[in-house]
């Protein structure tokens, strides 16, 4: 017997998919903010970058 998997999909626009990057890059930034605080820089710069990344990737989903 074979199971079936079952895939809960909602319906998002993709003015929604960006909204929800830009929430999560601003909580990276917050993060970032936070490790810089703790003196760990290079974790730091990386939460910042992928921040970064995650605001592009926004802006681009807002051009389509």
């Amino acid at each position: 017997m074979k199971a079936k998997a079952q895939l809960n999909v909602k319906s998002y626009s993709l003015k929604d998919l960006a909204d929800e990057l830009r929430v999560m890059a601003e909580d990276l930034k917050s993060r970032a903010e936070e490790l810089e605080s703790n003196g760990e820089t290079l974790l730091a710069r990386a939460a910042k970058f992928y921040a970064e990344y995650l605001e592009e990737a926004a802006k681009e989903l807002e051009q389509k």
